[in-house]
């Protein structure tokens, strides 16, 4: 039975926090890139299930994840134990969302906006918000983001169809294991 986002994230919308973003990118510290691509950037409908694995220096967590993405919307919902740990919802302009303690730490609501964009969004979208400093190679089984030459997260992918696995490594900070599997629409 496939649980309905919605319904997820209706359940976990009391006392959402609401972060409104003003422009489509910014840079929060000198090596981290924030993305805000609008929803209409990806380019079509999709709705994903996830099991994300994160691991950090200290702590390996997992929680699974359903993400919906249409033109006007970026919808994703955390479960872990059966329980919603987070929420997050982006027009292109606001992004709101709740998160609990159980949700990994590494996993801000904009960092988890940038990594599922570097991710999944296609690389013309991304790249064409990129500042200067920063550079997007890719090809169809990796995508390198560097900052002035030097590689500050790998993103590499196994798998073709409805189910993908992306491994998303920012240097020297976490990892995330990403197995996906697109339902359809």
């Amino acid at each position: 039975m496939r649980i309905s986002l919605t319904i997820v994230l209706l359940m976990g919308s009391g006392g959402c926090a609401t972060a409104p973003l003003a422009s489509t990118l910014t840079t929060s510290a000198p090596s981290e890139l924030v993305l805000q691509l609008s929803p209409a950037s990806f380019g079509r409908s999709a709705s994903l299930t996830q099991r994300i694995t994160v691991s950090t220096s200290d702590r390996v967590q997992t929680v699974d994840a359903l993400l919906e993405v249409d033109p006007t919307m970026v919808r994703v919902a955390f479960v872990s134990l059966a329980q919603t740990v987070g929420t997050l919802t982006w027009d292109g302009n606001s992004l709101d969302a709740q998160t609990s303690v159980h949700l990994p730490e590494a996993l801000t609501p904009a960092r988890i906006l940038t990594d599922l964009q570097l991710v999944w969004w296609p690389v013309a979208a991304v790249k064409r918000e990129l500042p200067a400093v920063f550079t997007l190679d890719a090809d169809a089984s990796r995508r390198v983001l560097s900052k002035a030459g030097v590689p500050i997260a790998t993103v590499s992918f196994e798998g073709t169809g409805s189910r993908l696995k992306a491994l998303l490594t920012h240097h020297g900070r976490y990892r995330l294991e990403i197995d996906s599997t697109e339902e359809s629409l």
